[in-house]
Protein backbone atom coordinates (compact mmCIF):
# COMPACT_ATOMS: atom_id res chain seq x y z
CA UNK A 1 0.00 0.00 0.00
CA UNK A 2 1.75 3.64 -0.68
CA UNK A 3 1.48 6.20 1.48
CA UNK A 4 2.16 9.63 0.87
CA UNK A 5 3.44 12.86 1.90
CA UNK A 6 1.97 16.51 1.30
CA UNK A 7 3.29 19.62 1.14
CA UNK A 8 2.15 23.68 0.76
CA UNK A 9 4.74 25.73 0.09
CA UNK A 10 4.58 29.62 0.26
CA UNK A 11 7.83 30.67 1.00
CA UNK A 12 11.27 30.96 -0.78
CA UNK A 13 12.63 28.95 2.04
CA UNK A 14 14.03 25.30 0.99
CA UNK A 15 11.94 22.79 2.28
CA UNK A 16 12.58 19.07 3.00
CA UNK A 17 9.90 17.23 1.25
CA UNK A 18 11.83 13.80 1.30
CA UNK A 19 14.05 13.40 4.56
CA UNK A 20 17.05 10.47 4.69
CA UNK A 21 15.76 7.28 5.00
CA UNK A 22 11.55 7.70 4.60
CA UNK A 23 12.39 5.27 1.82
CA UNK A 24 12.41 6.22 -1.93
CA UNK A 25 9.67 8.15 -3.59
CA UNK A 26 7.95 6.52 -6.71
CA UNK A 27 6.78 10.16 -7.64
CA UNK A 28 6.54 13.18 -7.00
CA UNK A 29 3.68 15.75 -8.28
CA UNK A 30 4.05 19.40 -8.18
CA UNK A 31 1.35 22.06 -8.79
CA UNK A 32 1.28 25.62 -9.20
CA UNK A 33 -2.07 26.73 -7.55
CA UNK A 34 -1.27 30.37 -7.59
CA UNK A 35 -4.19 32.21 -7.40
CA UNK A 36 -3.56 35.06 -10.00
CA UNK A 37 -2.38 32.43 -12.63
CA UNK A 38 1.38 33.68 -11.93
CA UNK A 39 4.09 30.92 -13.02
CA UNK A 40 6.24 29.48 -10.19
CA UNK A 41 9.82 29.04 -10.62
CA UNK A 42 11.07 26.50 -8.64
CA UNK A 43 14.67 24.59 -7.67
CA UNK A 44 14.35 20.02 -7.01
CA UNK A 45 17.39 19.11 -5.36
CA UNK A 46 19.37 16.45 -3.29
CA UNK A 47 21.25 17.59 -0.10
CA UNK A 48 23.93 15.08 1.93
CA UNK A 49 25.80 16.11 5.17
CA UNK A 50 27.92 18.56 3.60
CA UNK A 51 25.26 20.52 1.66
CA UNK A 52 26.69 19.69 -1.60
CA UNK A 53 23.39 20.40 -3.76
CA UNK A 54 22.82 17.97 -7.03
CA UNK A 55 20.09 19.42 -8.74
CA UNK A 56 17.25 17.04 -10.33
CA UNK A 57 15.45 20.67 -11.90
CA UNK A 58 16.88 23.77 -11.99
CA UNK A 59 15.25 26.99 -12.54
CA UNK A 60 12.24 25.57 -14.11
CA UNK A 61 9.16 26.86 -14.67
CA UNK A 62 5.51 25.46 -13.85
CA UNK A 63 3.27 28.01 -15.39
CA UNK A 64 -0.22 29.00 -13.01
CA UNK A 65 -2.70 25.72 -13.09
CA UNK A 66 -0.30 23.49 -14.54
CA UNK A 67 1.27 20.29 -12.58
CA UNK A 68 4.46 18.44 -13.16
CA UNK A 69 4.91 15.35 -12.09
CA UNK A 70 8.43 13.43 -12.27
CA UNK A 71 8.71 9.51 -11.96
CA UNK A 72 11.39 7.28 -11.51
CA UNK A 73 14.31 7.17 -13.00
CA UNK A 74 14.22 11.12 -12.79
CA UNK A 75 13.72 10.51 -9.44
CA UNK A 76 15.63 7.47 -8.44
CA UNK A 77 18.33 8.11 -5.67
CA UNK A 78 20.25 6.78 -2.64
CA UNK A 79 17.70 7.68 -0.08
CA UNK A 80 20.02 7.15 3.04
CA UNK A 81 22.27 9.64 1.85
CA UNK A 82 19.97 12.61 0.70
CA UNK A 83 17.20 14.36 1.58
CA UNK A 84 15.00 15.77 -1.29
CA UNK A 85 14.18 19.63 -1.43
CA UNK A 86 12.55 21.68 -3.10
CA UNK A 87 12.87 25.84 -2.71
CA UNK A 88 10.30 28.46 -4.85
CA UNK A 89 13.00 31.10 -6.34
CA UNK A 90 10.48 33.35 -6.77
CA UNK A 91 7.35 34.41 -4.55
CA UNK A 92 4.88 37.05 -3.76
CA UNK A 93 1.40 36.65 -2.05
CA UNK A 94 -0.57 34.57 -3.86
CA UNK A 95 1.70 32.14 -4.99
CA UNK A 96 1.26 28.26 -4.08
CA UNK A 97 2.80 25.32 -4.70
CA UNK A 98 1.42 21.90 -3.66
CA UNK A 99 3.93 18.71 -3.24
CA UNK A 100 2.57 15.31 -3.15
CA UNK A 101 5.33 12.72 -2.91
CA UNK A 102 4.49 9.10 -3.15
CA UNK A 103 6.03 6.15 -0.99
Amino acid sequence: MATFAYYKITTTDATTISAKEIGDPKSITLCNLDASGDALRIDLYLQDDTLDDIYILHDVVIPGGATLVLEHPEILFDSIAYNLVVKLLTVSGTQLLDVKVAY
